[in-house]
């Protein structure tokens, strides 16, 4: 079983679930398949929709971590913008 990053797979479906809710246009279809195509490295399936359906298996096993309301360090505002000024 390959090492799984559970908040990123969360992540991942919660974008897919996004998208196809979403019209159907090409952006949204290319990056579609890219999630698809990330979930099924994720998981080790071949197939997007058993891929799919084991990655929600796997979450569900997996209760999401509690939200502290602590912003992570790579998402901070004006992050990029303070890097940028060191250069």
């Amino acid at each position: 079983m390959p090492l799984i990053d559970y908040t990123a797979l969360r992540g991942l479906v919660a974008e897919l679930d996004l998208l196809k809710a979403s019209p159907d246009g090409h952006a949204h279809r290319r990056r579609r398949e890219d999630l698809q195509y990330t979930v099924c490295i994720y998981t080790g399936e071949r197939d997007a929709a058993r891929a799919l359906e084991t990655a929600r298996r796997l979450l569900a096993a997996r209760p999401a971590p509690a939200v502290s309301g602590v912003t992570s360090p790579g998402r901070l505002p004006g992050r990029a913008a303070a890097a940028r000024k060191r250069w």
